[in-house]
């Protein structure tokens, strides 16, 4: 048998019955380190004489040789022995023992071996991407999710793979100063998941995450407000300032913004713009500390008298 980790989706199921005895699990082994196959799984029960064996096989040699193997062990040790191959077995196995780059390899075989039309094909493209994604190989992972979204959008993993897509994609914006690209293409994966899949359960999660990010994206704008307010480049901080409280409303730093706005055009002596800030500040945090040191208390308006 092979020492290294054979990088391959087939897999071959052996079910041994008959009498026990010794030596049967013994030559079956050494039969099986003839040929190249790893062995992911085995399982032995012995019900009142009679044993019932199963080996799972990854393999990358042909159907033939094993099937081989298997008739000579039954031969010889009187036993029955069946045969089933399976494409995926031996990746999810590889998958389930945290293998990743075997796991790779064999879900990218099978998605380029499978007829468009085979029902395992949404699966490979999923654990695929997870695979990816477990590698930290994000963009890959986003590929793969957003690969089987739009191939198979009636499939049950569908909003599965748009919400990977979305975090994969999410994880590749590092910090809100890098280039907010890949941020911006997780929001419009996060949203098209609440769009087309008015059931899922993930569209929660989805809503939160799409917060996280709108609220990096007012950072962004922000300290890049910031950037210019410290130079005192009023009018260019204005600028950003004003994208976040239009953009982002409902983020904590739209509150910040206000108050940066509202600070730039006192630097400027825009009076009636200012005043207008402190309107929409009154309104929107009506009980706030900070507003109130900025704009203080509404004014109170003059009674008109009765004729």
């Amino acid at each position: 048998m092979n020492a290294a980790p054979i990088r391959s989706g087939r897999s071959a199921l052996l079910t041994v019955t008959g009498p026990d005895h010794p030596g049967v699990t013994a030559e079956l082994f050494a039969q099986l380190a003839s040929v190249d196959v790893e062995i992911l799984d085995v399982e032995q029960v012995v019900i009142r004489g009679q044993l019932v064996l199963g080996v799972l096989l990854a393999i990358r040699v042909d159907e033939a040789e094993i099937k081989a193997v298997s008739d000579r062990v039954a031969a010889q040790a009187g036993v029955s022995i069946e045969l089933s191959f399976d494409e995926a077995a031996a990746d999810l196995a590889e998958h389930r023992r945290r293998r990743w780059e075997n796991a790779v390899a064999g879900f990218e075989r099978l998605t380029t071996a499978l007829p468009a039309r085979d029902t395992l094909l949404p699966r490979s493209y999923f654990y695929l991407a997870d695979s990816h994604a477990r590698r930290s190989e994000h963009l890959l992972a986003a590929q793969s999710f957003q690969r089987l979204a739009e191939s198979f959008p009636d499939d049950s993993l569908a909003d599965d793979a748009l919400f990977g897509a979305g975090r994969a994609y999410q994880r590749l914006w590092r910090k809100p100063a890098l280039d907010a690209q890949y941020g911006q293409q997780a929001i419009a994966t996060f949203r098209t998941l609440l769009s087309a899949y008015a059931a899922s359960p993930l569209r929660d999660q989805a809503a939160r995450r799409i917060a996280d990010l709108d609220q990096w994206l007012a950072t962004k704008d922000y300290d890049s407000g910031m950037h210019y307010f410290r130079r005192k480049a009023y009018d260019s901080a204005i600028i950003y300032f004003k994208d976040v409280v239009r953009d982002y409303p409902q983020t904590p730093k739209a509150k910040e913004a206000y108050l940066r706005l509202h600070a730039s055009y006192r630097r400027i002596r825009y009076a009636e713009d200012a005043r207008e800030v402190c309107d929409t500040l009154r309104q929107r945090y009506p009980a706030d500390r900070d507003v109130r040191r900025a704009c203080g208390t509404a004014p109170v308006s003059a009674a008109v008298p009765t004729p």
